[in-house]
């Protein structure tokens, strides 16, 4: 038996993309740092709130729609700010679990990864 071998990463997204690809993530999060309101697959995502696209265990493929709201500060008359930031697991690796593949591959020291990250 094995566990797969997760890299957090983040992105910091700030223009509309109609085909933000979702190849290799595992479990994305998308959080609303910015100014403006982002839609998300056409779900609005108001600034503060955060879309998760959960699948447990899952390598996920595909593409998702994130549009940014042109939206105007009314004190400053400029436009509001776009930040998205998105936190996923990247797949890098398996780990044996097996008695005999821990003993050869670890030495019986315990690491610190999981079957996702979220």
């Amino acid at each position: 038996m094995s566990l797969l071998k997760v890299l957090l990463t983040t992105l910091i997204l700030t223009e509309t993309d109609n085909s933000y690809s979702l190849n290799g993530m595992m479990n994305p999060h998308f959080f609303n740092e910015g100014k403006s309101t982002v839609v998300i697959n056409h779900q609005e995502v108001l600034p503060g709130d955060i879309y998760p696209v959960q699948f447990e265990g899952m390598v996920l493929s595909g593409t998702i729609n994130i549009k940014f709201k042109d939206e105007i500060d009314i004190a400053t008359g400029e436009q509001k700010l776009n930040k998205l930031v998105l936190n996923y697991g990247m797949v890098v690796g398996e780990i044996d679990t097996s008695t005999e593949g821990a003993s050869k591959n670890n030495q019986g020291q315990s690491q610190g990864y999981g079957g996702s990250c979220s």
